[in-house]
């Protein structure tokens, strides 16, 4: 507590030095330029009265019974004040702190516009500190629908270190630390952080330290967000289907497997992109835009046209309208029939779909359309082997060739086939202008044999001739 004490006028005067062993008593005024007590560790110098003694007090005493009084001026203490009995004040203005060790009657009003710092305090009555009163055991605001509000300096806490506190209203707090709070209705905050290393803010709820898990657990029933409700190991829900949203991707860490649905054909939910186990089929499902798409082959919606995969054979069997139609091995397609665009493959015949179609096989380019041993081009048949080249005809069936002219091998009689021809191999001799057959053992005419005759023998003949049939 600092005073103000405004000028003490003592009139010492004494033109010199003089020391002196015992009191001095003065009745009337003295005026002196200073005093300095040799013995003491006061000094009285201009209007200054002070101590000689580093950190040493000045004190102000009046003899057993009396008081120091300060009458008419004011008085002023830029220093500490220290008043150790009892203190009357009738008016005071105070700049710096006060500090009150024992107890203070306050009988009229007291404004502080400073600080006021109390270790105990006995108020029988209410008091008032601008909008706020204290009364008994209620803290309350004047104003009406002002808010109450605890503040802490600077960095410091609103702190309740034994007690319970209770707040049946609305509670609005910057940072508020407590062992335990017990919400019955609902809490606003702006953030939120647990003694468990666990901290909300805004819409987040999160671990403060590195690395840690966040764990939501209740004691005996269901953790439930929203609609989902969690159990130990399992995420399920009660009312509607579970939405898994990803901006990008959904990445499953596992080396293990993923479960999806299971169940028969009449528990199928057709929602547009489902995919689950069909367990009266065995086989894995999806639905999408009214079809259902089944996996490990190639089927159609009622599955009765498909292509599998057979589980021992290594073949994949082809099926049509729920009947066998081909396989397919390692060796190649065996099918039942074929058909591509008018060309039908039925058994061991080729046709064509169309009546009075031709059926056409062409080679590509300069290729040749080869069967067998046989190479066909345009307008040549060649046999690529060293045997003959074979027409056969059905029972009696006759080879039949249309066109102008059947062209046969020809060449000179030393070009005559050098291996045993077949019997009947015909060629024409352009030695001998001959067409010739072989018979089995030489090459003969095909006209047959036949004998010369000289000219007499034939003017005997014309002879003959013309007395017979004249």
């Amino acid at each position: 507590m600092s005073y103000i004490i405004y000028p003490i006028y003592i009139y010492i005067c004494i033109a010199y030095t003089r020391n002196y062993a015992n009191n001095i008593n003065i009745n009337t005024d003295l005026d002196l330029n200073e005093i300095v007590i040799a013995t003491g560790i006061m000094e009285i110098d201009d209007n200054f009265i002070s101590t000689t003694t580093t950190q040493a007090n000045l004190e102000l005493r009046a003899p057993s019974g009396r008081q120091v009084e300060i009458l008419q001026n004011d008085a002023e203490f830029n220093n500490n004040l220290e008043v150790t009995g009892v203190t009357d004040i009738d008016g005071t203005t105070i700049n710096g702190n006060i500090i009150q060790t024992g107890n203070r009657n306050q009988i009229g009003d007291i404004n502080v516009e400073g600080t006021v710092t109390v270790s105990t305090s006995n108020i029988e009555s209410e008091i008032q500190f601008d909008d706020i009163s204290f009364d008994d055991n209620v803290i309350t605001t004047t104003l009406s629908d002002a808010n109450l509000q605890l503040s802490a300096n600077g960095a410091a806490i609103i702190y309740v270190p034994i007690n319970d506190a209770q707040i049946s209203t609305n509670l609005t707090a910057g940072t508020l630390n407590a062992t335990n709070v017990t919400v019955n209705t609902s809490l606003s905050f702006e953030e939120f952080e647990l003694s468990s290393d666990i901290q909300l803010f805004d819409n987040v709820i999160t671990t403060t330290n590195t690395s840690s898990n966040l764990e939501l657990r209740t004691i005996d029933s269901n953790v439930k967000l929203q609609d989902i409700i969690i159990n130990t190991d399992n995420i399920s829900t009660d009312t509607s289907a579970i939405n898994i949203t990803a901006v990008n991707k959904v990445n499953i860490s596992s080396t293990k497997a993923i479960k999806i649905p299971t169940g028969t054909t009449a528990e199928r939910q057709l929602e547009d992109g489902g995919i689950r186990l069909n367990t009266t089929d065995n086989l894995f499902e999806a639905f999408n835009n009214g079809k259902t798409t089944t996996f490990n082959g190639i089927y159609s919606d009622n599955r009765l046209t498909n292509i599998t995969v057979h589980p021992t054979n290594n073949t994949l069997p082809i099926n049509i309208e729920g009947i066998n139609q081909g396989t397919i091995n390692n060796t190649g397609l065996t099918i039942h029939g074929l058909t591509v665009d008018d060309v039908s493959l039925q058994g061991n015949v080729v046709s064509t779909a169309v009546t009075n179609a031709n059926l056409d096989l062409r080679a590509k380019g300069t290729g040749s359309l080869v069967i067998d041993n046989i190479k066909i081009n345009p307008g040549t048949i060649t046999n690529s082997t060293a045997t003959a080249l074979t027409m056969n005809g059905t029972l009696y069936g006759v080879t039949k060739f249309i066109g102008p002219a059947v062209k046969i091998p020809t060449g000179t009689t030393a070009e005559q086939p050098s291996f045993t021809p077949e019997t009947g191999m015909t060629r024409w001799n352009t030695e001998n202008d001959v067409l010739e057959v072989w018979d089995g053992t030489t090459f003969i005419t095909a006209a047959g044999t036949s004998a010369s005759i000289g000219a007499d023998e034939m003017d005997d003949l014309i002879l003959e001739y013309t007395l017979i049939f004249g």
